[in-house]
């Protein structure tokens, strides 16, 4: 029986090293796991290992450096950790833990480390600000300022922003992004689609057309088929003419011969005639009319 005693507690211990070496897994997860098993030491280890490569700042960063304060003030390990906090907050200011998910005494190291550093911050966000308002760089400048802005009204500098020189600060920088919004060029206007260009209009209109008033006859006068002209059938030719906007006849054309004695004679009388020109919408436009001539055998 006393045998069996002495065999427990090194089977105990056998036991709880198994249970620390699976969950010591090189995730986030694992380190939690550990933490939560109270293995402090193990959990800061996976930590160490995972946050190399990790960018500084980052989400994945921040998560990282927050259980690793979490360890070392488990551990007794304060000013590591407050040097942690102070990394986590240089790199990420606008950073700090969830208050449901972290104990008072964290949620208090946290804001002292913030009370200390920010003002620090938040100076060097300003001259940043300034230099690039002095390049005139205004969109950065703009940036820059509001960002200080942003640090100065933390709920951690609430008190210690209403006094030099924090309150100096704000000052300077409200001017100078008042200055920097002012040279800020708006935005372009939003391109608004164009309506696609009207059709080009005719060079004419005929009958055909739609919405268009024929021309009205004030003068068209018709030579009449000479007496002395050789017998036969009838003649018969159409005559092309192009109506201007004054009404006047602005070429005249036969599609084909009629006589050779009387051909010149009609275009020579059609450059004369006379319209009321024909409209559209109001307007005078250009119209193409067909003319049918056909003379009866004399």
């Amino acid at each position: 029986m006393t045998g069996l005693i002495r065999v427990a507690p090194c089977l105990v211990a056998i036991l709880l090293a198994s249970a620390s070496a699976s969950l010591a897994q090189e995730t986030l997860a694992g380190a939690r796991q550990l933490y939560g098993a109270a293995a402090y030491a193990e959990a800061l280890g996976v930590l160490d290992r995972l946050r190399s490569g990790v960018p500084a700042g980052s989400p994945e960063a921040n998560s990282i450096n927050l259980e690793r304060t979490l360890c070392m003030l488990a551990l007794g390990r304060q000013a590591e950790a407050e040097s942690t906090i102070e990394a986590l907050i240089s790199a990420d200011p606008a950073f700090r833990p969830d208050q449901n998910a972290v104990s008072p005494r964290v949620l208090g190291a946290f804001a002292q480390v913030r009370r200390r550093l920010l003002p620090g911050i938040a100076q060097q966000h300003y001259l940043t600000a300034k230099a690039a308002f002095d390049r005139k760089e205004y969109p950065t400048a703009l940036q820059g300022f509001d960002a200080t802005l942003a640090l100065i009204d933390e709920p951690d500098l609430t008190a210690g922003a209403k006094e030099p020189p924090l309150s100096d600060l704000r000052t300077l920088a409200l001017g100078f992004r008042d200055l920097a919004r002012a040279a800020v060029p708006p935005p372009p206007a939003p391109a608004v689609a164009s309506p696609p260009p009207a059709p080009p209009a005719p060079a004419f209109y005929t009958a055909d057309d739609a919405g268009v008033t024929p021309p009205v006859v004030i003068s068209q006068h018709m030579p009449p088929w000479p007496a002395s002209a050789p017998p036969g059938t009838a003649r018969k030719g159409t005559l092309d003419i192009l109506i201007g906007e004054d009404g006047s006849v602005v070429s005249a054309a036969l599609r084909g011969p009629i006589a050779s004695f009387y051909d010149d004679r009609l275009l020579a009388e059609a450059a004369r005639w006379k319209f009321k020109p024909a409209t559209k919408g109001g307007k005078p436009v250009r119209f193409r009319k067909i003319i049918q001539i056909n003379f009866e055998k004399p």
